[in-house]
């Protein structure tokens, strides 16, 4: 799921820098280590955020994104009228 979610963020600008589930509820021990996880990734959350880290792949997929949705809008200008004279403003 985090995966998925990720994928979605990035296609609308987010950076994703990874992401933390639920332990197994059957194992109490599994506990510990999934609060490390959730700690670290948090700390590299704020570093992220902090030192506006851009991940290259991420901006890459973004601009295909970007591209597609532009040539959709434009292919299907007279029904989104708005949104293409956006996109034919910013070319």
């Amino acid at each position: 799921m985090v995966y998925y979610r990720n994928r979605f963020a990035i296609k609308y600008g987010a950076m994703a820098i990874g992401g933390v589930g639920a332990p197994f509820l059957g194992d109490p021990s599994s506990i510990g280590p999934a609060l490390k996880l959730a700690h670290d990734l948090g700390v590299d959350l704020v570093m992220a955020i902090n030192e506006k880290r851009v991940i290259s792949e991420q901006v890459a997929e973004r601009n295909r994104a970007m591209a597609y949705f532009a040539d959709r809008i434009k292919k299907l200008s007279g029904q989104w009228v708005s949104d293409h004279r956006y996109y034919a403003e910013k070319d």
